[in-house]
């Protein structure tokens, strides 16, 4: 959502997205908005455990998730 408004299905294909901070809050909101708008997505955050549980809310078929912790 952008100020009250839905990012349309598809309006980010071929796109990639880089969401830091993806494992909780505002980063995992992110990054389901941009996996619902089409784009590839790499999540990074410190804890493995907590970015694993991310990519298995936002993998659906065709999508591609990319997970990266230190």
């Amino acid at each position: 959502m952008i100020r009250g408004r839905t990012i349309p299905a598809e309006a980010l294909a071929g796109r990639v997205a880089l969401v830091t901070g993806a494992n909780s809050g505002l980063g995992r909101a992110t990054a389901l908005g941009f996996i619902r708008a089409g784009a590839a997505v790499t999540l990074l955050a410190h804890s493995e455990v907590n970015l694993r549980r991310v990519a298995r809310e936002v993998e659906a078929p065709g999508r591609r998730v990319l997970v990266c912790s230190n």
